[in-house]
């Protein structure tokens, strides 16, 4: 029976189309149950290119890209014994080598993976040695895939560099750069599979390109249906740390070599079951995205407008009210967060709580900008010599090497530094201090002094000393006059 709406077969006696769910009435034409044709969706089409590639995942896929997980780890290992330091900021030549060493080895897995989905498609035998060799043996395909991965990283670290020293211009360019990526990932993806298709392995890397912009006209909602639909999954990934990607790495990445069989008439994939179209899937994705944004920028005004009501200047202040040892301190019988300065005394205590330690002020260093609390507090003398004091809850030694090595890093080229290390007595503790003598190019010097102070196991608080040359050098001889515990 066809339906006068939209023109679909649909089985007879039906009382509504199987399509546009109109309903039949006894005048829409019947026709045999053999000669109607099920509709075939975007949904059913992706679902049995998934399928078709979920049941070719076997033991030669997750065992490559086993081996690059485990090549992945050794390379941390490598980079924790070098003493990488995997909370700096910089942009170093060491950080493009290390990726690129894996941008690498990620061009061998995807080569390996994909130009083996292909050999098995083809009716070829496939087993572990031939996923890991055929990249070695078509070595200029893998070598064009790591080249074209390495520009496109390369990108990533300019604009990286660029918002250190122009975050309008960086973040611009950011900008631009995710736009880009978004229209021409699947064109980058389809250059990919050319690539590792051996049908094309005479191709230069200009005919490769005009092959794959052909193939891949038409089908970029397509190419983002089947990888938004993968989301489920990568969000797993995340719950089982990383231990499920070992077989979902190779499930995409047959996806997309079937998705672009398909494109090329080699395939045809259909599922007995419909889905959302791949439109539907990109907008319900896109849309609960854009929904859990919503919320979180809904959460963040709310708490704003919480916060300037009832007069809270920070979100540690608002914590506050929730620690009953923040309320008042016994000792000096002061609020812990107005105000950490004695009366008629050259004294700063700091700490949280009944965590808490007390320092002796220098003579002259009486000068402060009103805002010390119990947890920072700076004080200067007329000459804008300047004593700072953080209070921290985390291990001191980490403090202290973090502290030295951010010392060591932001400086003036064109200045000269001498450093020095010791250990000081202050208070009855041994405690490591770094000086630092920091000479100009117009030969004026100014002194620095860093260390930690520990509170307790618990607490422990950063001090920074900085002297103008009027007040004279700072070293382990005179440390202890700026730096004195009650």
């Amino acid at each position: 029976m066809k339906c006068n709406k939209c023109q679909t077969q649909n089985f007879e006696n039906s009382l509504y189309c199987i399509n546009c769910g109109e309903k039949l009435s006894s005048g829409d034409t019947n026709q045999s149950l053999n000669e109607i044709k099920p509709k075939k969706n975007s949904g059913m089409i992706r679902k049995g290119i998934k399928e078709n590639a979920k049941g070719k995942v076997n033991g030669s896929f997750i065992g490559i890209t086993g081996v690059y997980f485990v090549f992945s780890f050794l390379l941390f290992i490598i980079m924790i014994i070098m003493g990488y330091d995997f909370d700096s900021d910089d942009i170093s030549i060491i950080d493009f080598a290390l990726d690129s060493v894996s941008l690498f080895f990620l061009s061998i897995l995807n080569y390996g993976i994909i130009n083996s989905a292909f050999d098995l498609h083809r009716g070829k035998s496939i087993n572990f040695s031939n996923v890991l060799s055929k990249p070695f043996i078509n070595f200029d395909k893998t070598m064009t895939i790591f080249i074209m991965y390495l520009i496109i990283y390369s990108i990533v670290y300019v604009i990286g560099y660029l918002l250190d020293i122009a975050d309008v211009v960086g973040l611009f360019m950011l900008i631009v750069y995710f736009i880009l990526i978004i229209c021409f990932l699947p064109m980058i993806e389809t250059i990919l599979c050319v690539l590792c298709d051996d049908n094309y392995k005479s191709y230069s890397f200009k005919e490769v390109f005009s092959r794959a912009k052909d193939l891949v006209k038409g089908h970029f909602v397509a190419y983002y249906g089947m990888m938004f639909s993968f989301i489920g999954w990568i969000l797993l990934g995340f719950l089982t740390l990383g231990v499920l990607y070992i077989w979902l790495i190779p499930y995409m990445r047959i996806s997309l070599a079937n998705m672009y069989l398909k494109w090329n008439d080699e395939a045809s994939f259909v599922s007995n079951r419909t889905g959302l179209s791949d439109g539907g899937v990109i907008g319900f994705i896109v849309g609960t995205g854009c929904g859990c944004f919503s919320l979180l920028v809904f959460l963040a005004i709310l708490g704003a407008i919480v916060f300037s009501i009832v007069d809270y200047n920070s979100f540690e202040d608002f914590l506050d009210d929730f620690d009953d040892n923040y309320d008042y301190n016994e000792n000096y019988g002061f609020d812990d967060r107005k105000s950490a300065i004695h009366d008629n005394l050259n004294e700063v205590t700091l700490g949280y709580g009944k965590h808490f330690v007390t320092f002796i002020l220098p003579k002259g260093f009486d000068n402060n900008d009103g805002d010390n609390t119990s947890i920072d507090s700076v004080f200067y003398n007329d000459n804008y010599s300047s004593i700072s004091y953080y209070v921290y809850a985390d291990d001191m030694t980490e403090i202290y090497e973090d502290g030295v090595k951010y010392l060591k890093n932001h400086r003036y080229q064109d200045y000269r530094y001498e450093d020095d290390d010791f250990m000081v007595m202050i208070g009855d503790k041994s405690i490591r201090c770094h000086t630092i003598k920091e000479i100009s190019n117009y030969e004026s010097i100014q002194y620095e002094a860093y260390l930690v102070y520990p509170i307790d196991e618990d607490y422990c608080v950063e001090i920074f000393v900085f002297l103008q040359e009027e007040d004279g050098a700072i070293n382990q001889e005179n440390i202890s006059k700026y730096i004195m515990v009650k």
